[in-house]
């Protein structure tokens, strides 16, 4: 959902609509929009992050550990569906600002027109593949006979979600493409929590698993139906025709598109492929275990996208006002606070893994504290540096990250197909055999080009990515290992005693160690209740 930038699109609509009113209103909301946008986004992350996490244990009470891993399972391969998608919708995310800038009314129908054949191409495949599904899933994933009618069910309203939903989220892309995140994520809002209430009733009510998949599959299809009503409303003139598709448009979509999707490869294969190798050579009910660490991965991972992401479109401004001082400042700065923010998480997980899960879901699920911990330990670098990431595909240089991490997933995948079937490491062997590539990656691969790309000395680089955050952390990962050793705390209350006193500690040394003078004003200026915002702020300086 990330965009090209603020410029470009109010350009266009100063340049597009009369009178007086709507030209101020443009020029007044340049930082506030970007303020807005990047507080929506996180608060729709989070909520959605604190619904499933709430949700997950009343759901694992109301299924065994076999049905819920036929769920998860069913999921993860039609996640799979989005590879077949090509990253299109990030071309149209891409295309969009300029076009608008530009008033380019018919290069804007034709870049629409084209992804949404495209992506109806996708859907038929899609309808092919729940067919074949319907039938082999049994077989494939050792379904026992009285699961096979709920997994072929599961199949049928899986996939007819995902064949309805690819089409429209072209319409995503429009809205993303001209910066209006927060009505997509106020409706993303609503209907999250919808689902969620439909959850609870349905599966109180005694429907199961076939509860929970129409809860999700309602309230999915009612979020991705609401985008195209949504871009009518912004872009009325948008007009979408058969005849506007142009292959031409396509090849020159995917020439940008493919090397975001190749870079994007490796989250999929971490979270789905590990379901499929379960599902075929050990068990649904291992499944279910193996999901508690991947959520909790995947909540990691948004949390520090939600801050990252933002990086990219200032990249790409910055890139083209020539300004490379201003480059690298953003990385390595960025890379401080990122850095700080993602060992604390870590610590957190990892020295406080098991209690936390063991409230969270039961004693059942303790051993999974360690799966979490290797998890944590190979993709700890990868994400303490997210935001060069981000900033190397907003400056156009994410080639050599796509075919990196294509590598990648060719070796993920075939170390964890022979952990599992020749070494018979089990759900050991998945997330050590999924995750360790991303620690070369994270140690070797993206320091030295992003050195390279943004000039910066490697020594500087990792004592600003690394140095400063580890001495920041140190106090408040020493206060909750010593809790845990002596304290030993097994209750929510125990727990958030031990958050809140360690939490101290991490802010005090985050303000005296993490941030310079500068920074320690706007952060006084924020506590202050400045009327200004410090983000928008930030933003524009």
């Amino acid at each position: 959902m990330d965009g090209i930038g603020l410029t470009a699109v109010e350009t266009y609509m100063v340049t597009s609509q009369v009178g007086e009113q709507s030209r101020n209103a443009v020029e007044a909301t340049s930082g506030k929009r970007v303020s807005l946008n990047a507080l929506s986004n996180f608060v729709v992350m989070g909520v959605d992050m604190a619904i499933q996490i709430c949700l997950l244990s009343f759901i694992l009470r109301m299924l065994t550990k076999e049905v819920y891993g036929i769920w998860a399972i069913t999921g993860g391969l039609f996640a799979y569906s989005a590879l077949l998608q090509l990253g299109i919708n990030s071309a149209v995310n891409y295309f969009i600002p300029p076009m608008l800038a530009k008033g380019d009314q018919e290069g804007l129908n034709r870049v629409v027109s084209t992804a949404l054949v495209f992506y109806l191409m996708v859907a038929c495949l899609i309808v092919g593949a729940t067919v074949v599904l319907f039938f082999y899933f049994p077989i494939w994933f050792h379904i026992s006979p009285e699961h096979v009618g709920i997994s072929q069910a599961l199949v049928i309203m899986v996939g007819g979600y995902f064949a309805i939903a690819t089409p429209l989220t072209v319409f995503r892309g429009v809205m993303s493409g001209m910066q209006r995140y927060v009505p997509l994520n106020t409706l993303a809002f609503c209907c999250r929590l919808a689902r969620a209430g439909l959850i609870v009733g349905l599966m109180l009510a005694g429907f199961g698993v076939l509860g929970l998949a129409v809860a999700h599959v309602g309230a999915r299809l009612a979020e991705v139906i609401g985008a195209p009503l949504l871009a009518k409303r912004y872009l009325p003139e948008l007009k979408i025709r058969w005849s506007s598709a142009s292959m031409a448009q396509f090849w020159e979509m995917l020439g940008y598109s493919i090397y975001t999707l190749m870079w994007s490869l490796f989250d999929t294969v971490r979270d789905r492929a590990g379901f499929i190798v379960i599902g075929v050579l050990l068990t649904t009910a291992s499944a279910t275990l193996y999901a508690i660490p991947v959520m909790i991965m995947q909540a990691v991972y948004s949390v520090v996208r939600s801050f990252a992401s933002v990086t990219k479109p200032a990249a790409t401004s910055l890139m083209a006002e020539g300004d490379s001082n201003k480059i690298r400042e953003l990385v390595l700065k960025g890379n401080r606070f990122v850095g700080a923010l993602v060992l604390s998480l870590v610590a957190v997980l990892v020295i406080m893994g098991k209690p936390i899960i063991h409230v969270w879901v039961g004693s059942d699920f303790e051993p999974m504290a360690g799966i979490l911990a290797i998890l944590l330990g190979c993709e700890l670098l990868t994400l303490i540096q997210m935001i060069p990431a981000y900033v190397l595909i907003g400056l156009g240089k994410q080639k050599p990250l796509a075919f990196f991490t294509l590598a990648m997933v060719v070796v993920s995948i075939s170390s964890m197909i022979v952990l599992v079937a020749h070494f018979d490491a089990g759900l050991w062997g998945i997330a050590l055999g999924g995750s360790f590539p991303a620690l070369v990656y994270g140690a070797v691969f993206l320091p030295v080009y992003t050195c390279r790309v943004i000039g910066a000395a490697i020594p500087t680089y990792l004592w600003v990515s690394l140095g400063r955050p580890v001495l920041a952390v140190l106090p408040f990962a020493t206060v909750l290992g010593a809790a845990q050793y002596w304290y030993k705390p097994t209750t929510k209350i125990e727990l958030l005693a031990v958050g809140v006193a360690s939490g101290v500690i991490l802010a005090i040394c985050g303000v005296l160690i993490l941030m310079d003078r500068a920074e320690r004003a706007i952060a006084w200026k924020m506590a202050k209740g400045s009327r200004r915002s410090p983000v928008g702020e930030m933003v524009e300086r």
